[in-house]
């Protein structure tokens, strides 16, 4: 008939046993277990005492199907509502209601939608009405199992009336964060979710469906409204927030723990909430104590994370797209499981050139390819590891000349590395002008914001396989200043985070080489389209009143030798050492050279071309201020090689500046003192001290001698009376 657990006495001893109860009037049996656990083994049974205690006790933490018939009330749905929560619609001000007439089912469903529509009355989720100013038509889903859903259409007008009720909802990367360390996965699905939330009186007004038997009113919260999704989310991080081994996303919710033991505990935790909430749970589509799991999309295990077989297969079976449509659901899909691919946007940049509005459409070879590419790499996809606050933390990140990306891993004691997740983005066209160590620095920046829920408030490694960052990122004697401003900044962003930086060969640093996986550039405006209008117009005003122009240096740039040779080192990189005379000045100042608009900078200077640069003397020069003054205004704004020297040069050379000279006032010279033929024929005074007392100095010009006076006070009168009281002199 069962079974139960019971608190066994025999004398001294006591014992948790499993008791069997049988239909009948047979004798009670004592078995192995019980003998063993009172340990009874020595003595000689002849009679059985009936009269010991029998006490109910939790279930034991090993027995799945006793913890289930211990909580068995969660798995009846009887349709009672949630006891803790009540969902409540806000309308925006000034809005008009909006009543819509019945769609048409079709005759084979009719049964269905009827049986549906009873089943709905019978739980008290729907109340017919006779009048409303609000309806919303019905939306019939089929179900996996044969049956429907009732749905209401309130895209057709209420959602767009109802006030915006946020809650955020966690990313992937928050949910598998909270499975570390488990063995077993159990996931529980509840069951009508959303109809088990009752809604206020004055909102139920709102939830009307106009259905073929008329007007119902929803007196619990229901599919389709735009704040459903924030507002039971609400609620099931209410309900399961402390938990510990437990992750929820809306109504699916897995457990585990570090053993079997642990496992059992917090499913028994989190069984009360549900009771306590009256939520119910479907126990068909649930599973318990499951080695490997699918959840959201995801094959979770104890040796991490990897791409559910049924959607990557389902990814398999798609034929190339045929056009752009097909193109964006393929790519939908494809980087939802981007995390798992490392080099995502090299493969994916022929498909996402094709994206562009401004491409037509056709599907050459390459795209071909890195169709069939993408397919493989989900076939293959890594393991992802849990992450464990516990293991050594390395990110890595790297660019390549179509985008940046980056890999957070965990380095085990053994030495290997296991990766958590990649990221990656695709450069922005003004992001492809970036100097190479810009570009590798803007993978750094990207990966570390990327993860930094991960990264704050523990120590990393930071790898990177360019040698130059490790002055910028790694100096323990700060940002050096001979640093270009942006990565300046980026220096100081990373001051927030505690890490280390480790330099990696680009041989061995594959794992995050060339990614950059976002198949669409991001857009980082802050300002509408207006504002993007008036700033340009304010921008070409200005730059139309300077001598000189962005424009007209970048052209000059583009025909300059040396600094062509400059701009593809800087895009390209730098070698180790610089034989080339030419290029030596701008070797040195390496790590601060970048490109804007086609001007090469040095810091936030603009180095000039040298077809510009008598231009630009003759404008520092104008006002003639000077070798100093002009060398200052230079620095402030200008750079070229050997631009001290030709300033120098052109003031030497300046006829106005010459003649302004020869009229000033003739310089005054040092002169040293006449020499005298007798002593103390010049005598020269002070005052020292005060020591013990304040002392008068009387030092002979020509002998050097010198005594030294007892004085009062420092003034006029003192001094006079030391001189007549001088002894050489008197």
């Amino acid at each position: 008939m069962g079974k139960q657990v019971v608190d066994v006495r025999f004398r001294s001893r006591s014992a948790r046993l499993v008791l069997y109860v049988s239909r009948g009037d047979g004798q009670d049996l004592l078995g192995r277990d019980w003998l063993e656990g009172l340990q009874l083994e020595s003595y000689s049974l002849t009679s059985f005492n009936r009269a010991f205690q029998v006490q109910a006790v939790q279930p034991p933490l090993d027995d799945i199907d006793v913890l289930l018939n211990e909580f068995k009330s969660i798995f009846e749905d009887n349709g009672q509502p949630c006891s803790k929560a009540a969902a409540t619609l806000y309308l925006k001000p000034d809005v008009q209601p909006i009543f819509r007439k019945p769609r048409s089912v079709p005759y084979a469903l009719l049964p269905k939608v009827n049986e549906e529509i009873d089943r709905l009355l019978d739980r008290g989720v729907i109340k017919p009405i006779e009048y409303s100013a609000w309806a919303a038509p019905c939306v019939i889903v089929r179900k996996p199992n044969g049956k429907i859903r009732l749905c209401a259409d309130f895209s057709t007008g209420l959602n767009k009336a109802l006030e915006l009720q946020t809650f955020p909802l966690p990313t992937i990367e928050e949910i598998f964060t909270k499975l570390n360390g488990g063995e077993t996965f159990s996931v529980l699905d509840l069951s009508d979710a959303y109809l088990s939330i009752p809604v206020e009186e004055e909102s139920q007004k709102l939830l009307v469906i106009n259905t073929i038997r008329g007007l119902f009113k929803y007196t619990r919260m229901c599919f389709g409204i735009a704040p459903a999704p924030a507002i039971f989310q609400r609620v099931v991080d209410t309900m399961l927030s402390g938990l510990k081994g437990v992750a929820y996303y809306l109504d699916d919710i897995i457990v585990t723990g570090r053993n079997k033991r642990d496992h059992m505990a917090n499913l028994v935790e989190v069984f009360k909430r549900i009771r306590e909430y009256g939520f119910h749970v479907n126990k068909e589509k649930s599973k318990f104590f499951q080695k490997s799991v699918n959840y959201l999309g995801h094959t979770v295990s104890a040796a991490g994370l990897q791409t559910s077989p049924q959607k990557v297969d389902a990814i398999l079976k798609m034929p190339p797209p045929a056009d752009g449509k097909q193109l964006e659901s393929f790519m939908g899909m494809v980087t939802y499981f981007s995390k798992f691919i490392p080099r995502f946007s090299d493969i994916c940049f022929p498909l996402n050139r094709l994206r562009q509005k401004t491409v037509p459409w056709e599907w050459v070879e390459d795209c071909n390819v890195a169709f069939r590419q993408l397919k493989n790499a989900l076939s293959n996809a890594p393991v992802l590891a849990h992450y464990d606050p516990e293991v050594t933390l390395v990110v890595a990140a790297d660019a390549s000349s179509v985008g940046i990306g980056g890999c957070i891993l965990h380095r085990f004691p053994d030495g290997t590395e296991k990766p958590i997740a990649y990221a990656s983005k695709t450069l922005t066209q003004a992001e492809k002008g970036y100097a190479q160590i810009e570009r590798e620095a803007l993978a750094i920046i990207f990966t570390v914001k990327k993860f930094k829920q991960f990264l704050l408030g523990r120590e990393f490694i930071l790898q990177t396989d360019h040698r130059p960052l490790l002055t910028i990122f790694g100096s323990k004697k700060g940002i050096p200043q001979i640093t270009a401003s942006r990565l300046q900044r980026w220096a100081l962003l990373l001051m927030a985070f505690t890490y280390t930086v480790e330099y990696v060969p680009t041989s061995r640093f594959g794992k995050a080489d060339g990614l950059s996986r976002l198949p669409v550039g991001e857009d980082s405006s802050d300002v509408d389209e207006g504002g993007n209008i008036v700033i340009a117009a304010i921008h070409a005003e200005a730059k139309s009143k300077l001598p000189i122009t962005c424009n007209e240096i970048a052209k000059e740039t583009e025909q300059d030798e040396v600094l062509q040779k400059v701009t593809q080192r800087i895009q390209q990189g730098w070698p180790v050492k610089c034989k080339d005379l030419e290029l030596r000045p701008y070797f040195l100042n390496k790590q601060a050279l970048t490109i804007e608009e086609g001007c090469i900078l040095l810091g936030i200077r603009t180095v000039i071309p040298q077809t510009l640069r008598p231009q630009i003397l003759q404008q520092l020069h104008e006002t003639h201020s000077g070798i100093v003054r002009m060398k200052a205004t230079a620095r402030e704004y200008v750079w070229w090689p050997g631009m001290d020297v030709e300033i120098e040069q052109t003031c030497r050379a300046c006829a106005a500046c010459n003649a302004y000279a020869r009229n000033e006032p003739q310089r005054a010279y040092d002169q040293s003192w006449p020499t005298e033929d007798s002593p103390w024929s010049r005598v020269h005074l002070d005052f020292a001290g005060p020591f013990f007392r304040k002392v008068t100095l009387h030092e002979d010009l020509l002998s050097s001698l010198m005594y030294l006076l007892p004085s009062i006070q420092s003034n006029v009168s003192s001094l006079s009376s030391s001189i007549e009281d001088c002894p050489e002199r008197n």
